[in-house]
Parts: C-alpha cells; sequence; structure tokens
C-alpha cells in the first residue's frame, strides 16, 4: 500500500474499533431497560391462572382490554 492507502485504512480501522465500542455500550444500556423493564414492581397486575373473554381492566382513566 502507498502512503495514503496506508492512511485511510489506519482511520477506517481506528473508526471501526470506536463504533464497535460505542454499539457495545448501547447494547448493554439496552439490556439494562430490557431487565428494568422485565423487572416486577409496584402496581403490577397479574392474572393468576385465566382470564374470561372480554375482560377489561380499569384503573382510573386507564382501560385495558
Amino acid at each position: 500500500m502507498n502512503l495514503a492507502q496506508n492512511y485511510q485504512y489506519e482511520q477506517t480501522r481506528s473508526q471501526l474499533e470506536s463504533l464497535t465500542a460505542e454499539i457495545f455500550q448501547l447494547d448493554e444500556k439496552r439490556k439494562s431497560l430490557m431487565d428494568t423493564l422485565d423487572s416486577k414492581g409496584d402496581g403490577e397486575i397479574t392474572i393468576g391462572q385465566m382470564a374470561f373473554p372480554d375482560t377489561r381492566l380499569q384503573i382510573k382513566s386507564l382501560e385495558k382490554n
């Protein structure tokens, strides 16, 4: 490779490493957020065995079918 190609190669390799590290960080953040969303918290409503068809759950102005 000539000097210009070598310089471009090093820039591209550096950018690839930077983007790979950023992807890893974003993936870790995504996993953390998914764990938070999956965790049970205050106010969780769980149906024990089954819900009859057309059952509605209403809390204040929020309604879920």
